[in-house]
């Protein structure tokens, strides 16, 4: 149990001292310190003096024990950047990461600023579709999910950030109407269930639906680009991020049905990861 009343600094240097962070010492503390307190990282440096309430002391140290246990910091804090947004996030969602910044820039990389339906499948958070609204106000973005969980999350999100995102609930295109979307952008789950990955303690705390697929991992890809020729309007398009390993099997299965175009974008660690396709005839 720590001191019901410390400075500042103090805290700080108890929980640092007490806990052990790893290599995300400095980030992971400052980013609690800062949800709790209301500072910014150079006001928590320059109000070390302040005296910490009960309460708020409480609260701080709870939050740590959390994050220790194993539980993402994004859900502690119930918040994650995303682009220019801060997303509210809750355990029903993936957590936005930056591998889905890259499928969003190369979206706004690729089509040109005119009217546009896109459609986010396994919208989670919404972070996909509220980015795209942001920075493209003419274009319409639609978001599905078959969590209904999910759903509310990206309400809230929708409401805070006051950006137009019609949601509904549904498993991929199925509900969707024939020939009335013009672009499919997808961060479908794409992990296998036997995959390495899924031993991190945090990965162990996201939604195992937003994470593991059939197929070694490719049953979303195959069910959503099976529908794709009956949803999607002439001249469109369609945007998935995947695993590193899986661009080939992806595009692949693109060609295989019908898309003449497909060309691969690479993540911020040089990773193929986002795989977009074009030209299919309908």
């Amino acid at each position: 149990m720590v001191d019901l009343a410390l400075h500042l600094g103090a805290l700080l240097a108890k929980a640092k001292s007490y806990f052990d962070w790893g290599s995300s010492t400095q980030q992971d503390l400052y980013q609690l310190l800062q949800a709790y307190v209301g500072y910014t990282h150079a006001q928590c440096i320059a109000h070390e003096q302040d005296i910490v309430d009960e309460a708020l002391v409480q609260a701080f140290w709870q939050a740590c024990e959390r994050c220790q246990h194993g539980e993402p910091l994004a859900y502690v804090i119930g918040n994650q950047p995303f682009m220019s947004l801060s997303l509210q996030v809750t355990p029903a969602v993936l957590i936005p990461r930056s591998d889905t910044e890259v499928l969003v820039e190369t979206v706004l990389q690729q089509l040109p600023n005119t009217p546009k339906t896109i459609l986010d499948l396994g919208t989670g958070s919404g972070a996909i579709a509220l980015a795209l609204a942001k920075a493209r106000p003419c274009w319409s973005c639609v978001g599905m999910d078959g969590s209904f969980a999910a759903l509310k999350v990206a309400k809230m999100n929708r409401e805070q950030l006051d950006l137009p995102l019609p949601l509904f609930q549904g498993c991929w295109t199925e509900a969707v109407a024939s020939h009335s979307v013009d672009v499919i952008v997808a961060n479908p789950p794409y992990l296998g269930d036997t995959d390495p990955h899924l031993s991190q303690k945090t990965l162990q705390a996201e939604p195992r639906e937003a994470l593991i697929a059939a197929q070694a991992g490719l049953q979303a890809f195959i069910d959503i680009v099976a529908d794709a020729k009956r949803v999607l309007r002439s001249q469109a398009y369609l945007f998935f991020e995947h695993g590193w390993r899986q661009h080939r099997v992806v595009a692949d299965l693109l060609r295989s049905a019908g898309f003449q175009t497909v060309n691969l974008a690479y993540d911020y660690a040089g990773h193929p990861r986002v795989t977009w396709a074009s030209g299919l005839l309908v």
